[in-house]
């Protein structure tokens, strides 16, 4: 299977209700993308954006994750085991402010071929500024939390984006987040 897909959501259909809830797919097969797919079940409302992931592990070169945010504010998780995609609606929030903005990022390690999920979140716990899960192939973690030591107060996150470091042998990954 390619390397190369895009996730998307579509105003058209099908589906024949609420097309902009459900996250749809196309894989480049070298000279032309496959025709349309889309994951089910749906979002729960309308998709706002989408963040892909390729595990860098030759082993598991099939392995993905597509993560959406929706107008409701909830984060779903898509992963591609080659097998079937394992989905995990609701899987986080970053409620319905920060919905407007990509709060979120996934990215996976470049040599163990975990995945982490950050992602903002609407608190007032000054210790959770931002949070995140991991996948370690099976499962996602549970959640954890990151606190911005800087600021005595609670920030409140709008656009994370996370960089792996490519160098062989790394499993760093960097996290900028704009409050």
């Amino acid at each position: 299977e390619s390397r190369v897909a895009i996730h998307y959501r579509s105003n058209v259909t099908p589906p024949a209700t609420n097309p902009t809830w459900t996250l749809r797919w196309r894989v480049w097969g070298g000279t032309a993308w496959s025709a349309d797919s889309t994951h089910t079940p749906n979002t729960g409302s309308p998709v706002r954006w989408v963040r892909v992931a390729y595990n860098p592990v030759d082993t598991k070169y099939y392995e993905r994750i597509a993560v959406s945010l929706s107008d409701d504010g909830y984060l779903d998780a898509y992963v591609n085991t080659k097998t079937a995609w394992v989905v995990t609606n609701n899987i986080a929030s970053v409620g319905t402010t920060a919905n407007a903005y990509r709060a979120f990022d996934v990215a996976y390690e470049k040599t163990s071929g975990k995945a982490i999920l950050v992602y903002a979140i609407d608190s007032a716990n000054t210790a959770q500024d931002l949070a995140y899960r991991t996948w370690d192939g099976a499962t996602w973690s549970a959640v954890s939390y990151i606190d911005d030591g800087g600021h005595a107060t609670d920030i409140q996150y709008s656009w994370v984006a996370l960089a792996s470091k490519p160098t062989s042998g790394s499993n760093e990954i960097a996290l900028i987040a704009i409050d």
